[in-house]
């Protein structure tokens, strides 16, 4: 469904897509060569919104409104590990890249560390970011901290105070404050030097060494007005897009290359590591597109 707030994720290797977002907790998981569905599971209760690929793709976690964290074996959807049951709704899961821990981020504003060999929490620090604002997570590349964005895209909570983007430092539990307005979608180059924000202010390029936006997008057509946003690993492209389509800039000179009609961002757009493909979290749709050589 047209919901940004559920998170559909690409598996490491681009054969897999991960879905939540039903009303009963039901969690899917596809084959992308073959647009066919691999298994189906209803442990949760209530709906996912929150998922998670381990690094090497043989497990996924997801995080629910039930108040859970679960952990799943990819290969056949069985249950691996409950980490919470109780802990109020949970909006976001993602692992760290050495895939040994995992961090959930509940709608109170804890971001929550498991130990995933033990199965138990290893520490809880206040980000004061509530939920379902949060918009996403993501680990640096060392592992070191986590970067939270947030922001309403409703009217009425444009004001929400705490909007933004946030890097919290695991080591000493600081919350330090990198941009002050509503980000509602990041996507970060291999390296992440690089960010492409999708925020209140439009599609931005940011300098994450500066902090500081280089560029700005806006669509040639219609309104001007962009959604969504993905970054190519190499930091060479920027997607973003409208009803009239995907927009894929260079980077180097901010030049428009081409819109790519059929596939109109509302959510998430995700590179392969290989560069090779991309995902779109569409208008009821979920995409796999093939990126060409040159």
């Amino acid at each position: 469904a047209s919901n940004s707030y559920i998170h559909k994720r690409l598996s490491p290797d681009s054969s897999r897509a991960l879905f939540g977002g039903y009303p009963d907790g039901e969690i899917q998981l596809w084959s992308v060569p073959g647009n066919q569905l691999l298994w189906k599971a209803n442990g949760h209760t209530a709906m996912v919104v929150g998922t998670a690929f381990s690094p090497d793709g043989q497990q996924v976690a997801t995080a629910s409104l039930d108040g859970s964290v679960r952990l799943w074996a990819v290969a056949d959807g069985v249950p691996v590990r409950t980490l919470s049951e109780a802990l109020g709704p949970t909006w976001r899961v993602v692992y760290a890249p050495d895939g040994r821990q995992l961090a959930s981020l509940g709608g109170d504003g804890i971001l929550r560390l498991w130990d995933l060999a033990a199965g138990e929490l290893a520490q809880e620090i206040p980000t004061g970011v509530l939920g379902p604002w949060q918009s996403d997570i993501a680990f640096t590349t060392g592992g070191e901290a986590i970067v939270v964005a947030s922001g309403c895209r409703e009217d009425m909570c444009l004001d929400y105070p705490d909007a933004g983007l946030r890097r919290v430092d695991l080591a000493s539990g600081e919350v330090a404050l990198l941009v002050g307005y509503p980000v509602y979608q990041f996507a970060f180059s291999a390296d992440q030097s690089l960010a492409g924000l999708f925020t209140f202010y439009g599609t931005q390029l940011w300098d994450m060494t500066a902090l500081q936006a280089s560029r700005g997008y806006s669509s040639p057509l219609g309104t001007r007005f962009l959604s969504g946003v993905g970054i190519s690993p190499d930091g060479g492209l920027l997607l973003s897009g409208n009803g009239f389509g995907l927009h894929v800039w260079d980077n180097s000179n901010g030049q428009l290359i081409g819109i790519i009609d059929g596939s109109v961002p509302f959510g998430e757009i995700r590179f392969s590591a290989d560069q090779r493909l991309v995902s779109v979290s569409g208008l009821g749709m979920f995409s796999v597109w093939g990126i060409p050589a040159e």
